[in-house]
């Protein structure tokens, strides 16, 4: 499986991360020297040619040449406009250790924010499922947790937005209490605590015992006919009790329920 900046040796920001997964190749020529331009650039080695790349133009291919190598131009990197600026890279432009490693680094960042803006488009997702993501395909963790952070800087990576989401939808249909709530938000990768709060925050409007009395209502529905008072009970605080209800709420929910059961007339044949 093609891996963020792996390859082997394909030039960063060449979309390693992104697109469809590619079956490992052999290391080229060109491969090696070009991991030579990497880590020890002969000192002849300059910037040969920057060039828009492919049909949109939005990434920039950066050729170097040397003596040392036989093509008269070798693609390192592509990299968005911006950063060609910023790193003030030009045509003529000495290839240092220090070039090559500051290209490297701009190289993997752009191509693992890219990643992250590609996934994002498919569907909304918390940081902490788009960190689990970036890093299985090979983001080291630090630089994946920088672009999330700038994402959300950005607004577009947003948790809180998310797990009220998530929340609200969960209640609508399933009605459960805060600490229920909380670990379905933490399965969904929302992080510890903002899936807290917004549990929190969720279920305090709401009514505890009516959310807990229409959970019995359906579990009594379903519950095997004959069975002792005593058991149903048991069985009533203990499926409450696993939707994440306080304790008391269980007990008076059961009971009172169980009550206006027993004071039901009897329906004969």
């Amino acid at each position: 499986m093609s891996r963020f900046g792996d390859s082997p040796f394909d030039p960063p920001g060449f979309g390693n991360m992104g697109g469809r997964s590619r079956r490992p190749r052999e290391a080229t020529e060109a491969d090696l020297t070009r991991r030579q331009m990497y880590e020890s650039p002969p000192p002849d080695a300059k910037i040969e040619e920057i060039r828009p790349s492919g049909r949109e133009g939005v990434l920039w291919r950066i050729s170097v040449s040397s003596d040392a190598i036989e093509a008269e131009r070798l693609p390192v990197a592509r990299l968005p406009r911006e950063i060609v600026d910023g790193l003030r890279l030009e045509s003529g432009t000495r290839w240092t250790p220090a070039l090559a490693s500051a290209v490297l680094e701009a190289a993997h960042r752009s191509e693992a924010r890219r990643y992250a803006l590609n996934a994002l488009s498919v569907r909304a997702m918390s940081s902490g499922r788009l960190l689990t993501k970036m890093v299985a395909r090979g983001a080291p963790k630090g630089l994946a947790s920088s672009v999330i952070e700038e994402l959300e800087r950005s607004g577009l990576v947003d948790d809180r937005t998310m797990a009220e989401q998530i929340g609200r939808s969960a209640l609508a249909q399933n009605p459960v209490g805060a600490r229920v709530l909380e670990a379905r938000l933490h399965r969904r990768d929302i992080r510890g605590s903002v899936a807290r709060e917004v549990a929190e925050e969720l279920t305090a409007d709401r009514d505890a015992a009516a959310d807990a009395e229409r959970v019995a209502r359906k579990k009594l529905r379903v519950l095997r006919p004959g069975l002792e008072h005593e058991v149903i009970e048991r069985r009533l605080v203990a499926a409450l009790a696993r939707r994440g209800f306080p304790p008391r709420v269980c007990r008076d929910v059961a009971k009172r329920l169980l009550g206006e059961r027993a004071t039901e007339p009897e329906i004969r044949d």
